[in-house]
């Protein structure tokens, strides 16, 4: 097996704060002799940039960390240069604002990975947005092997907590579609498609940081659900290239009745109705396909009445949306309001140990 044995790509967009902390976990690992880090500065206007070359600098083999200056064409630019310049024999993706545990990579995954699978899933932990409290996300110890296209294999949605094998990406030019949100799911989905053997290792990978300032948190409801939407086609006509047939449209419906209730909140009725005449949105006018059942009595509201589901979603989601803006605004009550929603009501443990 390559002695190169894992590339980490990190993208990087004006992540100044929180760069070296991502860029540490993953150089501070015990097996860190048998992997690179490959920093890509996708045009950072702040001092990201100077900070990729420090960090690069401060290593004492130039080949360590790899930097990369670009101009800005978006994270899944940055990331697919990441798997063009990778020579490791497998690539993991980490966020900025992220970090691996401290000893996530060492001998024991080391001889897991010389099992050669193509596709590694791990455990993770979801960090809220003032780091105390974390959550664990847990997979199951099960291996698949000798798998054919049409085979059953999971399906998971979070590509910072795998594991590819590079031959895997570059034999089937897997890449990162051009979205601005949601680009990860469909690179996730095809890579487990098409690959012959995946496993899956109950062992945390890292910690996801739910950054508020991040994209997906901070987009607008419009920006959010056109986006949504985009990368489903393109996940559909990427996996036809490849010679598969999927069909997005049931998701795609649940997503838009999962995100009409923030869109109501941020916009007037008129410039609603206005706004979902797009051809994007002709599945809300398509009674025969279904979303999922949880939101069946969302959806009948809305074709029967579809006033009262934007006066429903002011009153019941816009009201306490503002009153929750104005209490994050002052730090007291921001703590106060996350310690109410992630400790006793999502029961999340505290950061530093479990109870």
């Amino acid at each position: 097996m390559n002695d190169l044995l894992l590339s980490v790509v990190i993208p990087v967009y004006n992540g100044e704060q929180y760069l070296r902390r991502a860029a540490e976990s993953v150089l501070k690992q015990s097996c860190a002799k048998h992997m690179e880090l490959l920093l890509v500065d996708d045009g950072s206007t702040d001092c990201s940039g100077m900070m990729c070359d420090q960090i690069s600098a401060g290593c004492s083999s130039a080949e360590t960390v790899r930097v990369f200056h670009t101009e800005n064409g978006g994270v899944s630019s940055a990331r697919n240069l990441g798997i063009q310049e990778a020579k490791g024999e497998y690539i993991g993706f980490l966020d900025a604002d992220d970090w691996w545990i401290d000893a996530f990579f060492d001998e024991d995954l080391v001889k897991l990975l010389e099992e050669r699978f193509d596709v590694y899933q791990f455990s993770y932990l979801s960090v809220s947005p003032d780091r105390k409290w974390y959550k664990e996300n847990r997979v199951e110890n099960r291996e698949w092997r000798e798998l054919q296209p049409k085979d059953s294999r999971p399906a998971p949605v979070t590509h910072w907590s795998c594991l590819y094998r590079r031959e895997l990406l570059l034999g089937h030019q897997i890449r990162y579609l051009p979205c601005k949100i949601n680009e990860d799911v469909p690179f996730v989905h095809l890579a487990c498609s098409m690959a012959k053997s995946v496993k899956t290792v109950d062992r945390t990978m890292l910690c996801y940081w739910s950054n508020p300032k991040s994209c997906l948190h901070s987009s607008s409801a419009q920006l959010s659900l056109k986006e949504s939407l985009r990368s489903l086609e393109l996940e559909e006509s990427e996996y036809s290239k490849h010679g598969r047939s999927i069909s997005n449209q049931r998701v795609a419906i649940s997503i838009l009745y999962t995100k009409l209730p923030r869109l109501c909140c941020q916009m007037s009725y008129r410039k609603m109705q206005t706004f979902l005449k797009d051809p994007m949105f002709d599945l809300l006018r398509q009674d025969e396909i279904k979303p999922w059942a949880s939101l069946q009595k969302r959806a009948t509201l809305y074709h029967r009445h579809p006033f009262l589901f934007w006066l429903k979603a002011r009153f019941c989601q816009g009201i306490p949306m503002r009153i929750s803006g104005l209490f994050l605004a002052v730090p007291f009550f921001r703590s106060l309001v996350y310690f109410i929603q992630f400790r006793l009501i999502h029961r999340w443990l505290p950061m530093g140990g479990k109870d």
